[in-house]
């Protein structure tokens, strides 16, 4: 037993640095080209360095642990390179700490201010479509107001539209009717546009619902799961560093 401990002290020193100086060239790639002005890539940036939090956590910990097994198998006598090493990952781990603190305010104000950003586009598109709806609806009435005046005053059209299969039921009475009271025609087509303005108000209204509804839940995961686990990464890391401190 005692035999294998130096090579699994060895193996766990050597993959704990390389565990370690792997995840900071990954840190330090994702930081290429920065940009701290976008607020997106800010967003995206916090969430993948906490992705990647636990790489360097373990790195950290097999470290120490090689570097207690290097201690108890060689009565209390650690190589130089050993303890730099491990005084080295503590101020990574400190500095790591420190990072993933910071992260909680700054990410959940980036997703608080891209949430409020989205909501304020979506109002822009409801108040932009609510504008448009009146004349929409009133090109619409002046296409059917067209299309009934030509047929009260064709009648062959109209015979023509009733044989077709165009028109049939209810729309050849409209169309009688509006021949005996032809002054029935624009009550008719007021009644009409104001159906078609209430019916695509509400359709509006609620695809606004529910565009703000989806915004702010997707913010919500983004930011919770994000600044939960950073805050949990950055306490992980404070207690590694004060143990590996404490017990130098």
């Amino acid at each position: 037993m005692k035999a294998a401990s130096p090579l699994a002290s060895r193996t766990l020193l050597i993959a704990g640095l390389v565990l370690i100086l792997s995840a900071l060239v990954d840190y330090f790639v994702l930081l290429i080209p920065p940009d701290f002005s976008n607020r997106a890539q800010q967003v995206n940036l916090a969430s993948q360095f906490v992705d990647r939090g636990i790489v360097p956590l373990v790195g950290i910990t097999f470290l120490l642990l090689g570097g207690w097994i290097q201690t108890e198998v060689e009565g209390g006598r650690q190589s130089s390179i050993t303890n730099a090493a491990r005084l080295g990952s503590m101020g990574i781990a400190g500095l790591l700490s420190l990072l993933f603190l910071l992260i909680v305010p700054l990410h959940f104000n980036n997703v608080r201010v891209q949430k409020n950003t989205s909501l304020e586009g979506i109002n822009e598109q409801a108040t932009r479509a609510q504008n448009e709806l009146g004349q929409a609806v009133e090109n619409q009435l002046q296409q059917e107001r067209t299309r009934i005046q030509a047929l009260l005053q064709n009648q062959k059209l109209l015979e023509e539209a009733i044989a077709s299969g165009q028109l049939e039921g209810e729309q050849v009475a409209l169309l009688q009717g509006f021949k005996s009271d032809p002054s029935s025609v624009e009550s008719y087509l007021q009644e009409e546009a104001k159906k078609e303005t209430d019916r695509l108000s509400t359709e509006i209204t609620t695809r606004k619902e529910e565009a703000t509804k989806d915004a702010s839940r997707g913010a919500w995961k983004a930011s919770s799961r994000t600044v939960l686990s950073s805050l949990l990464l950055a306490i992980a890391y404070a207690l590694l560093s004060w143990t590996g401190l404490k017990a130098a």
